[in-house]
């Protein structure tokens, strides 16, 4: 597989790990849910894919959305 299309890939792989944490992760920010049993071990392994994204802008992003999903699942189990 050429270089180009491993690094798409890796953001395509990111992206869907990051869509499932989400009911619905096109929504605004401060409108997203938890999709229904989303866990610690699921947030870890979105961060270990967008982790592995080159392009930092990218992998920012990544970063960004899943930190809201820590916070969200954060609040719910305390």
């Amino acid at each position: 597989m050429p270089k180009q299309q491993k690094k798409l890939a890796k953001v395509a792989a990111a992206q869907a790990a990051i869509d499932d944490l989400f009911v619905d992760a096109t929504v605004a920010d401060a409108e997203k849910v938890l999709a229904e049993g989303v866990d610690q071990a699921q947030i870890d392994a979105a961060t270990a894919l967008v982790d592995t994204i080159a392009d930092e802008d990218t992998k920012l992003a990544g970063q960004t959305t899943i930190a809201i999903a820590q916070a969200l699942l954060d609040a719910d189990t305390q």
